[in-house]
């Protein structure tokens, strides 16, 4: 038995888990604790309130492990496992068919305790990390063999692997008819004193990537307040002057978008000076004084009608001029 049980713990310790004796036992018993200590996660996170479930997964019989009935339809052999990547591919199929046992949510220091415990094999998961990394479910027997005293743990203490989880920002960029604009810049800064005003404490993260026709994207940021500047619009379009602060955490995270109207776009108004050609018609020229915004064909019709007249009443003045010389 303490041959089997030592290469699982083994195996456990490969996957980075700080597995410590919170005391040796020395003689075999019935029950035994797991005590997880969260690690400090990334900024904006907490270590408190992370709920976690702890089940059983498999009973320890005459040196072996044998899974419960509910798990026994699987294909998993846990005596089988030998490495760190097939425990931990077994522990992610096995998370989605526990009934979650026994649930305990963490302290102010981050700890989470299951008590009494029979021996066998434990799932452990997290049910609810919005606050906190993304948890790994991990697989941990109960003994578990320790190297360092050579004897087993009835009471094991662990750190579980946790990753930073990221967040994505999107713009959808646009004009007032709510066409999509390409050739627009976007910049993001870390509001690193949080004050929701670009100065100079604050650092450039980076350009969002146009990743297809007026949608503009920055992903994988950490958690985070941040500014996102219009640092250019697209050609014939005047740029948004304000500064949109915006922050990286916990449910807002994924795909945040940035708007300038109520209708989840970033619009732009055209320069002065610019219409859009419609129809195959062409804008007025810019020297009349009179300009329509934003492709409102209002007015073209009266453009049109005075330059004809110009055209017309200039042709007239020639010709005036041409019969008094002749005369």
């Amino acid at each position: 038995m303490k041959k089997l049980i030592k290469k699982l713990a083994c195996v456990i310790s490969v996957m980075a888990l700080s597995v410590i004796p919170l005391h040796t036992v020395f003689a075999e018993q019935d029950t035994g604790s797991i005590t997880l200590t969260l690690g400090q996660g990334q900024d904006l996170t907490s270590v408190e309130d992370v709920e976690i479930s702890c089940s059983k997964v498999a009973d320890l019989v005459n040196g072996e492990y044998i899974l419960l009935d509910e798990f026994k339809d699987t294909d998993v052999d846990l005596n089988k496992i030998e490495t760190a990547e097939e425990l931990q591919e077994t522990a992610e199929k096995l998370q989605y068919l526990v009934k979650n046992d026994y649930i305990q949510y963490s302290n102010k220091q981050g700890i989470v305790s299951f008590q009494d415990l029979s021996v066998g094999v434990y799932l452990i998961k997290a049910l609810d990390t919005t606050n906190y990394d993304e948890l790994a479910p991990t697989l941990i027997s109960i003994p578990t063999y320790n190297d360092k005293l050579e004897t087993m743990d009835y009471h094991i203490q662990l750190e579980p692997k946790h990753q930073a989880k990221k967040g994505n920002i999107i713009i959808k960029k646009a004009n007032e008819k709510l066409k999509l604009l390409s050739g627009a810049e976007f910049t993001l800064f870390e509001d690193i004193n949080k004050n929701k005003v670009l100065d100079k404490s604050d650092k450039k993260v980076g350009l969002f990537e146009e990743t297809k026709k007026g949608i503009y994207e920055f992903k994988d940021l950490k958690y985070a307040y941040y500014l996102v500047q219009e640092t250019q619009a697209p050609s014939g379009y005047i740029p948004d002057k304000n500064i949109y602060p915006i922050v990286i955490y916990g449910e807002n995270k994924d795909n945040v978008i940035i708007q300038n109207n109520d209708n989840g776009y970033f619009i732009n108004e055209y320069k002065i000076g610019k219409v859009e050609v419609e129809n195959g018609k062409n804008p007025p020229n810019e020297k009349d004084g009179f300009f329509p915004k934003t492709s409102d064909k209002t007015n073209i019709f009266v453009l049109s009608l005075i330059t004809t007249i110009s055209i017309f009443g200039s042709v007239v003045l020639i010709i005036k001029k041409h019969k008094n010389k002749a005369e």
